[in-house]
This record gives structure tokens, sequence and C-alpha cells, in this order.
């Protein structure tokens, strides 16, 4: 899912305490070479300010136009952007991106009870997955139309993959029963697929789309020490959940990590009593203290992460697995990256940094890098 809602949520949260009403942009279908790809979104307020990007800045000019219309009427409002054909260059926008893009505006306000991004955020911010089913339509509240307003928030708690619904929003005259069936599902249908991509369908109902959304990667770093730092603030600037642990208490200094940081002080042996490593994305080992690494080995032995990452040399990480029982070695095998990170060159803390974070968004999104 191309989404990242933690980078929006500051802008919805100012515009929502001043009661400024949005428009939310996503980018629902592409074709071709194109910035982002579905399931992009963005913000934009009435007076042009906004957050996110759904190209490199050539379309964000004119999707403001639109957005204002969009925030005045209430109204959703699809619009396309080809950029494939020879006279794009003479008569489009200019960007030379050959692709084409389909985007849906629609607006978020204290009209619609800030949704569906209100209950995003809570469940987002619970750790919970969250699908959002809707249809496209441009029909106006009094139309017609049985259908328009039709939209569903459901839940999807950690480790399962049963969608559960948390708020269904429609206008009174929509076909609950059609309606239900089928956001349920769609709901479904994502919720047991990979959850990264949305499905965008042409039913009898309509046009009918399914946007999947996840928390933030978690990183977990074991070590609190000066290269620490760099890694817990290029991780903030990706928007990922950070948590550092130490068993050294003067490390742990609030001022030295990114704000929203979780510091925990304990002992080594203790981790397993205080935290599930296995509810992490990814694990970075750099306490650089030989007795703590080990513990911590162990511990992730237990409750593997995805992505496990050994500071330091092989030398080093030899020595650590030689006191570990065959059955923890084995279980580290498949998970554990020692030496931690991508051979990118330099070896200062932030170029160690950047080698960690590159290679952990590979790993999240199934790259080899």
């Amino acid at each position: 899912m191309e989404t990242a809602l933690a980078a929006l949520l500051p802008f919805f949260d100012a515009a929502r305490s001043s009661a400024t009403p949005l428009a939310l942009a996503t980018l629902i279908s592409t074709q071709g070479s194109t910035y982002r790809k579905s399931g992009a979104q963005m913000l934009i307020a009435a007076d042009g300010d906004y957050a996110g990007l759904l190209s490199g800045g050539c379309l964000e000019g004119d999707l403001r136009e639109h957005a204002r219309t969009v925030i005045a009427t209430g109204l959703m409002k699809i619009v396309s952007y080809d950029m494939l054909g020879p006279d794009e260059e003479l008569w489009g926008l200019g960007s030379g991106c050959e692709g084409a893009m389909e985007i849906v505006l629609q607006r978020v306000s204290s009209a619609e009870d800030w949704q569906p991004l209100r209950s995003l955020k809570e469940l987002i911010g619970a750790g919970d997955r969250a699908i959002v089913t809707q249809l496209l339509t441009s029909a106006p509240q009094k139309s017609n139309s049985s259908h328009h307003g039709a939209l569903s928030i459901w839940r999807v708690a950690p480790g399962s993959m049963q969608p559960k619904l948390h708020e269904s929003l429609v206008t009174p005259t929509t076909d609950l029963d059609v309606w239900s069936h089928t956001s349920a599902k769609l709901a479904q249908d994502l919720s047991v697929g990979e959850f990264t991509a949305p499905i965008l369908r042409e039913l009898d109902l309509g046009r009918l789309i399914a946007l999947p959304y996840s928390a933030a990667p978690s990183l977990l770093l074991l070590g609190a020490g000066p290269d620490a730092r760099p890694l817990a603030r290029l991780a903030h600037f990706m928007d990922w959940r950070i948590t550092v642990c130490d068993h050294r208490a003067t490390m742990l200094d609030a001022a030295a990590f990114p704000p929203g940081s979780q510091l925990l002080c304990g002992s080594a042996e203790s981790l397993r009593l205080r935290l599930d490593p296995a509810r992490y994305n990814a694990v970075v080992i750099m306490s650089h203290h030989l007795t703590s690494d080990r513990h911590y080995l162990r511990a992730l032995a237990a409750a593997p992460a995805g992505y496990t990452g050994l500071l330091g040399p092989a030398s080093r990480r030899d020595k650590l697995l030689q006191g570990l029982t065959l059955s923890e070695v084995a279980a580290l095998r498949h998970c554990l990256r020692a030496p931690v990170g991508l051979d990118l060159g330099g070896r200062n803390p932030e170029a160690i940094a950047l080698a960690i974070v590159a290679d952990v968004q590979s790993f999240l999104h199934h790259r080899r890098a």
C-alpha cells in the first residue's frame, strides 16, 4: 500500500482542531510510469496548503483547484491525468512522466464527522490494520442514487485475517443489505491477501474501492549508544514507530531521541518479560556489550522478529552464536542479518544508520536490495 497515513496525520490534526475542511485525494489507478502508485494519498486545504504527494509536484497545482470545488460542494470528484500520448508535452502538463493516473477527491470535515481519517487514526494508533470500502460516486446528497455515500471502515486485529465492522456511514436511502454484503466481501478479500494493494472493482452496485491501511512499521533498537541515535532519527523521518531498550539508564536520554520514541530501561535478560520482540517489524541489536547481546539473541530466538539485525563484524557474530544452543541458532538462521545493513560504503554512524534503514525498507517491501 502506497499510503503513508502517519505523514498526513499532523496536517489532519491541525485542520480538525481549527475546524478547517480538507479534501482527501486518493490515487485509485495508474497506467505506465507514475511517481506514486495506487493507494497513495494526500490532503489539501482550500487555501492550497497540503500534505503528501501524488506526483513529483507536476499535478498538485491542478489538484488544488479541484480540491477547492470538492471542499465547497461536498461532492466527491474523480479526475484523470493522461500523460501517455505524444502531445502531452505540448498540450498537457509537460511532466514527461509517460503515465496515466486516476484520482478521487472527497471532503473530510465536521460535516462528514472527519471520516474516514478519524477512525483510521484511532485504529492505526492502536496497532490494528484497517480497511476502508467505499462507493465512488459524485451524486449529490439529495439525488435518487440509492447508494450514494456508502462507506465502511473495518478493523483487522493483529494476527487476524477476519475483518470486523468498525463504522459504517451511509445515507438513509442506501440499500443496506446490498452494501453490507458487498463491502464485507471486499474487506474479506483484502484481509486474506498480502494486505498491500487496494482493490478497485466495477460491480452492479457501482464502482467500489477497498483501501488497506497498516500501522507504521515498528523498529526495536536494543542498545541506546551514540550510533543508535542517528538510526532512530532516520527511522523517525521514515515515520516508523521506535522503541529503544538499554540496561544503562544514562544512555536513555529523551532529548537524544526523536519525539514519540518509547525508551525502556532494563536488563537484557528481562527483555521477554517486558516486550514481545515478535510484534516488531524489525529489531536491531547494537548494545556493544557481548553479554547483553547474547541475552538479546536468546530472547529473539524464542520470539523471532521478521528482521533481526546484529551490529558488528562477522567475527563478533560468530563469537556470540557460539554461546547459544543449536536450537537457538537454528531459530535465528532465517531472520538474522549479521553484519546488519546494506553494503553502501561509509563507516560513520550516519552511514551505518542509512545502510540499516535501507535494508529494513527493502525487507518490508519484499525487495532484493
